[in-house]
């Protein structure tokens, strides 16, 4: 600016300097008669505006900036291997740099390298910032993530664990309820069997007392075994109230997988042929079960430290043959557990019974059973269940819980053949119960909400083959059940040596066509009576 001001003045002093120069003198002889004037004649002084010292600088400076953006065309030209017009260069932008007060030499090729990398430099500490503070960001939303699928996880986790836990109370009163409905399922019976307070009644009415409770293990199917492992998995991880329950449950998971594989390997056996030899023969195999068997429970815990100690000090040759018999111990450990706590039960129940021969025909309360066996009464019951079929989903046994107690009946007594002495006769009774799906229900309940369950209907299975008189058919009859009008008593009669027996139903009218399933029959020895209970319609 200095520059330009000292340049305006200079200028401007040497316009005023011409323009103030005094005048020359004219003449009246100077003045020839044609007019001519021989000296210049007086002028005004003319004054130079500051309009015009401006516009004198503007074409200075845009002369001077042409020069300048001449010489960066042509180095730029002959750098340039294309023969192209050079850089682009801001004229306009010099021009008022100029007329500012610019010095010409910051425009130079030199100082234009200088701010080229001055605005490289920043360029790169601008870029350097903006990837730290994008760095940082990430960071943090990465943090903030975390965090939150931290939390989304615990939050996961209660959740299951309540969902578990919720899962273990609704197994535990399912099992309460069909122990009360006496159509039990091994899951139920090893729940209830350390429990003091339902011990004596469950050996009483589920359990042969001369037997461990892993025997409600055997004759299970392949699903029926992966539901129950899965079921004592549920009961080893939320049964904690005394040490004797965790053992308990552990050997029961042991025994149960073991049943497991040797389902697993029958059922190979059975579809492809293969699978049934273990690694060890089957000589092999019955000398270490002789061996094993009847060991305690700390017996079998020093031999298996004793072959774990040959296993791993190399003395042990046959590695597979060793890994087998670990197995085999590990099997009879868990039932020599199970034994012992069996023993331990036996030994604090109040009312100790005989051992009895399980079945699932149960046996008429108050009555008593002929010291004789009946004959071949393997084959009517496996007769009578074949002709009842599988059980299906609302099916279950109905029998000592509902049967009521007649007044004494008077039966002839054949001391002279006990097979003939009075008794009361055995059953094999199914009540099945299910859903009506009416339209009050159909509007107020789904499948996954369903109605509560109401009976639908009943099969009896009574057992006479010793009758005395065999043209005599049984008979039943339909009584009331004193003031209750929901109940009545089906009573049955058959004579000599039976004495009568009577069951409490639900009180219904009944389908008596064949069609709807209706029965009654007295053959082999067995009166059965199948029948199901009339679907009220509305209609207006």
């Amino acid at each position: 600016m200095a520059v330009v001001q000292s340049t305006a003045y200079i200028l401007k002093k040497v316009i005023n300097h011409k323009i103030e120069s005094p005048p020359m003198a004219v003449s009246s002889s100077n003045v020839s008669d044609s007019g001519r004037i021989g000296h210049a004649p007086n002028r005004k002084r003319k004054e130079i505006s500051e309009a015009e010292i401006a516009s004198y600088l503007r074409k200075k400076a845009s002369k001077q900036a042409a020069r300048i953006a001449e010489k960066l065309r042509t180095r730029d030209s002959s750098n340039s291997d294309d023969k192209s017009d050079g850089k682009f260069v801001w004229t306009k932008k010099i021009e008022q740099d100029i007329i500012h007060g610019v010095p010409i030499g910051c425009f130079s090729p030199k100082a234009e390298g200088v701010k080229q990398r001055e605005r490289i430099e920043e360029l790169e500490r601008l870029r350097k910032r903006r990837d730290e503070r994008a760095f940082l960001r990430a960071q943090q939303e990465e943090a903030a993530a975390e965090l939150g699928r931290e939390r989304a996880r615990s939050e996961f986790e209660d959740s299951e664990k309540k969902d578990e836990i919720f899962f273990y109370q609704q197994c535990r009163l399912k099992s309460k309820i069909r122990l009360k409905l006496g159509r039990p399922k091994p899951i139920d019976i090893l729940g209830e069997y350390l429990n003091p307070s339902s011990f004596d009644e469950l050996l009483c009415s589920l359990v042969d007392l001369g037997k461990e409770p892993w025997k409600v293990l055997e004759g299970l199917t392949l699903d029926e075994l992966e539901e129950l492992r899965d079921e004592i998995s549920l009961y080893i991880e939320f049964d904690h109230e005394s040490d004797i329950r965790v053992e308990f449950w552990k050997a029961v998971l042991v025994i149960c997988e073991w049943q497991l594989v040797d389902a697993n390997r029958r059922g190979a056996v059975n579809e492809f042929g293969v699978g049934g030899e273990g690694r060890i023969s089957s000589s092999i195999v019955e000398e270490v079960r002789s061996e094993l068997n009847g060991k305690s429970c700390s017996e079998l815990e020093a031999l298996e430290v004793q072959i774990m100690a040959q296993m791993r000090s190399g003395q042990a040759k046959l590695v597979e043959y060793w890994q087998e018999l670990l197995e085999y111990l590990c099997f009879y450990k868990a039932k020599a557990c199970l034994k012992q706590i069996h023993t331990n039960m036996m030994r604090n129940c109040k009312h100790p019974l005989p051992n009895l021969e399980s079945s699932l025909i149960v046996r008429g309360g108050g009555g008593r059973l002929s010291s004789e066996p009946l004959e071949d009464s393997g084959d009517l019951e496996r007769k009578v269940s074949k002709s009842m079929g599988s059980m299906e989903d609302g099916d279950a046994l109905f029998g000592t819980n509902e049967e009521v107690r007649l007044s004494s009946t008077v039966v002839p007594d054949r001391s002279d053949d006990e097979k003939y002495s009075p008794r009361k006769p055995k059953y094999l009774n199914r009540v099945h119960s299910g859903y009506s799906w009416n339209k009050y229900n159909r509007t107020h309940y789904d499948h996954d909400n369903p109605p509560p369950k109401m009976v639908i209907g009943y099969k009896f299975n009574i057992f006479y083959p010793d009758l005395i008189d065999k043209s005599k058919c049984p008979t039943y009859l339909i009584e009331k059940d004193g003031d209750r009008t929901d109940t009545c008593i089906l009573h049955f009669q058959a004579g000599p040596p039976y004495e009568d027996i009577a069951f409490r139903i639900v009180s219904k009218e009944w389908e008596l066509s064949p069609r709807k399933g209706f029965k009654c029959t007295f053959n082999g020895g067995v009166l059965s009576l199948y029948f199901h209970f009339k679907q009220l319609r509305y209609r207006r």
